[in-house]
């Protein structure tokens, strides 16, 4: 950078460099003995703070340049703090010819980008409590917590007085990737609003490639998962389709009733219902239900084409245990071709009451039917490819509130 000046601390003679930071600069900060110097008359030494220790890990330095939103800033000040709750970050002081001055905020991995605002929320954020709502400036946020900061080093050049030690109330209200907030102190109230950075927006704005992994979930951080959400935008199509399909068919693809029989009594052997097949051109289902089986035990249903037997229930009844309740079922098949068709139901009678057989038994057979079942399996995965981002972005969310302190 062309413009950058140095000059010695005037309280230890170390060489600090001067980045052009404009004319509203107060403090110069020294970051060898930790001397704040008063800028506007003549580097007097303000206080001094030796035991001040430079924040690990943050892959910024002052003096360093790029950019931001598309604006060239220059790193000049450097500002870390630590919350009531032990939670730690970094404040980089920037400054842009153009744009005048903003903060880049370092914690863990996450990168913030936060301005001054003159523009005030529609409630009073010194009374309200975590999920509240409220709106600034057009858009809607849930107010998120309530913490003390307290300064833990500074160094480079401010626009205010800062000091190790000094504190102020922070609220702030979230709409990821935003963040507003209001910061108390014991002289004034200021508003701010933050933008959540992808780290690879720093990379490519600093030519840095130590970001540090992000540890834990941001206040500000939005849920980002590109290839869920393409997954979930291309299901909604499908998810339509099957749907509408799906629903046609329960209107219209239940076919033709070609027997019903609910027969007032039964005797035990085979009983022999015959029926006629007009078509096969889609399937031929068999529907059964006996609520009776501790009194009437079904052996066999089977399906006879003359005197070729085509379908048969045995291998699903054997199945039952003597003591259930009730025998249900139902199959669909494919037929050869139309025409006389028997179905031969084969009983054991197991008990003699007086009212041996209450109406309730019932044979359905129905031709042309359609089956959903692929429509079905079409409908449950499209339903999973579109809610895979929701669910996934549910408990990203969840997780972000469940790290209030």
């Amino acid at each position: 950078m062309d413009k950058v000046k140095s000059i010695q601390c005037t309280q230890c003679g170390a060489p600090l460099n001067l980045y052009g930071g404009g004319h509203r600069i107060r403090t110069l900060n020294c970051e060898y003995c930790g001397a704040v110097m008063d800028t506007r008359k003549d580097y007097a030494v303000l206080a001094q703070f030796s035991e001040q220790n430079k924040p690990q890990g943050c892959p910024l330095e002052i003096g360093m340049e790029g950019e931001i939103k598309g604006v060239h800033f220059t790193i000049i000040g450097m500002v870390a703090y630590v919350s009531t709750y032990g939670d730690r970050w970094t404040d980089l002081h920037l400054y842009s010819e153009t744009h005048g001055y903003a903060w880049l905020s370092y914690q863990l991995g996450h990168f913030t980008f936060t301005r001054r605002v003159r523009y005030l929320p529609d409630r009073d954020m010194r009374n309200l409590s975590p999920k509240t709502g409220l709106h600034v400036n057009n858009r809607s946020y849930l107010f998120f917590e309530a913490y003390q900061a307290t300064i833990t080093y500074v160094a480079g050049e401010l626009t205010w007085i800062a000091k190790v030690g000094d504190t102020s109330l922070i609220r702030d209200a979230i709409s990821p990737p935003y963040l507003f907030t209001l910061e108390e102190t014991e002289n004034e109230l200021e508003y701010y609003l933050t933008e959540y950075l992808e780290p690879e927006d720093i990379q490519n704005g600093f030519t840095v490639t130590d970001t540090t992994h992000r540890s834990f979930i941001h206040p500000a951080q939005p849920f980002r998962a590109p290839l869920r959400e393409t997954l979930s935008k291309a299901s909604r199509p499908f998810l339509a389709l099957s749907l509408i399909i799906m629903l046609a068919l329960s209107l219209f693809g239940g076919g033709n009733t070609v027997l019903y029989e609910k027969p007032q009594s039964l005797s035990s052997g085979i009983t022999v219902f015959d029926f006629q097949i007009n078509t096969t051109r889609h399937l031929t289902e068999i529907t059964f239900n006996n609520p009776y089986a501790s009194l009437w035990q079904i052996t066999d249903i089977t399906l006879f084409d003359e005197e070729k037997e085509v379908f048969s229930f045995a291998d699903k009844l054997s199945q039952k245990k003597d003591n259930s309740r009730e025998q249900k079922g139902q199959a669909r098949f494919k037929l050869d071709h139309p025409g006389n068709y028997s179905l031969r139901i084969t009983v054991l009678q197991k008990k003699s009451p007086a009212n041996m057989l209450q109406a309730g038994i019932e044979f359905i057979v129905r031709e042309g039917v359609i089956s959903s079942r692929y429509f079905n399996y079409l409908f449950f995965l499209s339903m999973l490819g579109f809610l895979i981002f929701y669910v996934s972005r549910y408990f990203f969310t969840s997780k972000r509130w469940a790290s209030l302190h």
